[in-house]
């Protein structure tokens, strides 16, 4: 299978760079399988899978990368070599190797995903140069979908299996600094955060968020759709909303399932990764009126915020947001119709001594566009005086939006 897919990948893409995109793993597990001590308190089952099933997922490179648990263990319980009880520098011996180890297998962790990163780059790079081409058969054309595809999931495995090494890493640090603190008198449940965090910092990189990106660029190509078309938003949005809870750990690994399904939305072409800052800003009376109805869900409730995305400068654009919630007993759709602002203008606007009809005549792209616009704005004002609306909440988070580029829906 590998080489008749690799002979069929340079026949439809003779520019695409193969190497070390498509591979074979081979080796004896033994090695890697020996290593399942280093954890042994923990369930005989994770996520529904035998441990001996997670170590062949992982693989015998990085299983031996894992966490030097024995020792550390020992460390912990405050043994000697001969399992004599030490104390004072002993227990500053467990901290300088814990920490080492968290720095160790971070890097470990960095390391082979900045590799997969590399290659999903180069993925990339051969195939848009591919893309131009005489590749004018449809037959060719779905036969180099193929192959990138193939080829991106050979390099999602390899993350994944890369995201679960660090998760098993992770939870036997964190059981070898519970079982340490045990053995420190007057030690609290608290105490071990601080040196873990070093072992947190690499879940949150940006890197995740650039291959997510990549992953989803390359599905695109491979779908013969394009990646570089802009989406522009409409000015009334109609949805309704449902909600799951994602634990933050499975966040990476749900991103990489929902690129391949549905395309990250990048509603900015300069963005390096698959998620933005938002801030959003949300008024209210010194009652909290709009509060109260939205909390109640009653019907007709409406929200008034300021939202923008990224770092705020004075050439910058804000939107100007009203949020409708509409019960399933109305009928209607609860939508969301918003207008932009310069920046500088914001609180202006928002006091009721700028009026927008200039900016909005050279800014509308259309005249349903330009009505729509001055309406909203009447309407904002008018409630901002009939109900003493101020400012009352800043919000601030990152944002994935999964969602093709040509639909709004």
């Amino acid at each position: 299978l590998f080489f008749s897919v690799q002979s069929l990948l340079l026949r439809c893409c003779p520019s695409l760079d193969l190497q070390g995109v498509v591979s074979k793993h081979d080796g004896a597990m033994a090695d890697g399988l020996s290593t399942l001590n280093w954890f042994p308190s923990t369930p005989k089952r994770i996520n529904g899978q035998s441990w001996q099933a997670v170590a062949m997922d992982v693989g015998p490179d990085l299983m031996l990368e894992n966490v030097q648990f024995e020792e550390l263990r020992d460390k912990a319980q405050r043994r000697g070599p001969v399992g004599l009880e030490l104390t004072g520098d002993y227990d500053n011996s467990f901290v300088a190797a814990f920490e080492k180890e968290c720095n160790r297998v971070g890097a470990v962790y960095l390391g082979h995903l900045k590799q997969h990163l590399h290659t999903l780059e180069r993925l990339l790079h051969s195939t848009q140069s591919a893309a131009g081409g005489a590749l004018s058969q449809a037959c060719e054309q779905q036969a180099r979908g193929d192959v990138i595809t193939y080829a991106l999931n050979e390099v999602i495995q390899k993350v994944l299996c890369l995201d679960t090494f660090f998760m098993l890493n992770k939870d036997s640090l964190q059981s070898l600094y519970a079982e340490h603190l045990r053995c420190v008198p007057g030690a609290g449940p608290l105490d071990w955060a601080v040196p873990a965090r070093g072992l947190l910092e690499p879940r949150g990189s940006s890197l995740h968020g650039t291959v997510v990106l990549n992953a989803s660029k390359l599905c695109r190509i491979a779908q013969g759709q394009s990646t570089g078309d802009k989406w522009v938003p409409p000015d009334v949005f109609e949805r309704s909303c449902t909600k799951h809870y994602v634990p933050l750990h499975r966040l990476f690994r749900l991103k990489l399932f929902l690129c391949r399904v549905v395309p990250v939305l990048q509603y900015k072409q300069s963005l390096l990764r698959d998620d933005d800052t938002l801030i959003s800003c949300y008024y209210d009376s010194p009652s909290l009126e709009c509060y109260k109805a939205r909390l109640s869900r009653c019907d007709g409730a409406q929200l008034l915020r300021v939202r923008w995305y990224g770092t705020l400068t004075e050439d910058s654009k804000v939107f100007v947001e009203m949020k409708t919630h509409r019960t399933k007993s109305s009928g209607e759709q609860s939508s969301k119709e918003r207008f932009p602002v310069p920046s500088a203008r914001l609180d202006a606007f928002m006091a009721g001594g700028w009026a927008p009809d200039t900016w909005f005549r050279a800014t509308a792209t259309s005249q349903s566009q330009l009505d729509k616009w001055m309406t909203m704005a009447g309407n904002v004002q008018a409630l901002i005086r009939q109900h003493s609306l101020r400012p009352y909440v800043l919000t601030v988070y990152r944002r994935t939006a999964f969602q093709d580029w040509r639909s709004n829906a």
